[in-house]
């Protein structure tokens, strides 16, 4: 019995004793570990703080359905027109990117709003006005603007000679468009709504007798509508001082500017700017004016 007891106790020494090695081994091995865990995770640590710094500039991008230069696809949602394929060209040039991904189409007067609110933001197509130019950085021209009244074809009763003549009758607009707001100005009974699209419905429920538009986005809403361009007939021009550009929070960065400008200049000049126009030139056919343009809004 106590050969026995003797035993056990040799034994369970024994066994402390190599517990305890076994514990400073490990504890050695997991200083060498953590050493080694450190060594490979410390570069992953680097990298990952490389991987996080910003490199693509974000803007935030707005425009507006004024087809066919810029507007916003039926079924997809997506921007798209003759300023939203220039622009998406001027960015892979800059390597500049929308935020999100997205160009958000919005009735004017919101992107107007957020435009003037948020840094790196832009909006487009917007005027070069007087009162404008203050207002926001800017790049462009990016189209030419040209505004005519325009009626329906089959309303004998509307019969325009002169601007005075003009007067007489009603005319769509748009809020905040700087068209509309000189129209109503200069003594135009200006009817406004929030969209183009609005005001060619009612051009032709004869609830407003006149349109202003560019040719290009006269055609195009006929062609929307299902309706051949011959239906509307050009009375007389009323502006055609500005062009359209891209307009861009004051705070915004100069070098967003000078990149995004120099992206369109290099289009126009190696002919990138015209082939893109030519998707769009086909939906155009010459219509004679009722009168011709002799006047314009303030030159």
């Amino acid at each position: 019995m106590a050969l026995i007891r003797i035993f056990i106790f040799a034994l369970a020494a024994y066994t402390g004793a190599f517990i305890v090695r076994i514990g400073a081994l490990f504890t050695h091995f997991s200083r060498i570990g953590t050493l080694l865990v450190m060594i490979v995770l410390l570069p992953g640590v680097w990298v990952c703080c490389y991987a996080q710094t910003p490199g693509t500039t974000k803007l935030k991008i707005y425009t507006e359905n004024m087809p066919p230069y810029n507007y916003e696809h039926p079924s997809t949602r997506n921007a798209q027109g003759f300023t939203v394929d220039v622009l998406k060209g001027m960015l892979k040039r800059t390597g500049i990117a929308p935020e999100n991904g997205l160009i958000l189409v919005l009735p004017w007067a919101r992107g107007y709003r957020l435009v003037q609110k948020q840094k790196n933001a832009m909006l487009f197509s917007m005027t070069k006005s007087k009162e404008r130019i203050p207002l926001f950085k800017w790049v462009g021209p990016v189209a030419k603007r040209e505004i005519w009244l325009w009626k329906n074809k089959t309303r004998l009763d509307i019969a325009v000679k002169s601007i005075e003549d003009a007067k007489l009758y009603s005319v769509g607009g748009v809020y905040d468009f700087a068209s509309s707001q000189w129209l109503r100005q200069q003594g135009f009974r200006v009817e406004m709504t929030t969209s183009i699209e609005q005001n060619w419905r009612k051009l032709f429920l004869n609830r407003i007798d006149m349109v202003s538009a560019l040719e290009l986005e006269a055609a195009f809403n006929m062609k929307k509508l299902g309706k051949p361009f011959g239906v509307l007939k050009r009375l007389i021009r009323i502006d055609s001082r500005y062009d359209y550009y891209f307009a861009l929070n004051k705070e915004t960065d100069d070098e967003i500017v000078i990149k995004l400008q120099k992206a369109l200049n290099d289009m126009k000049s190696d002919g990138t700017y015209e082939s893109l126009k030519l998707n769009y030139m086909d939906e155009t056919e010459t219509i004679k004016p009722e009168c011709t343009p002799t006047w314009e809004i303030i030159r």
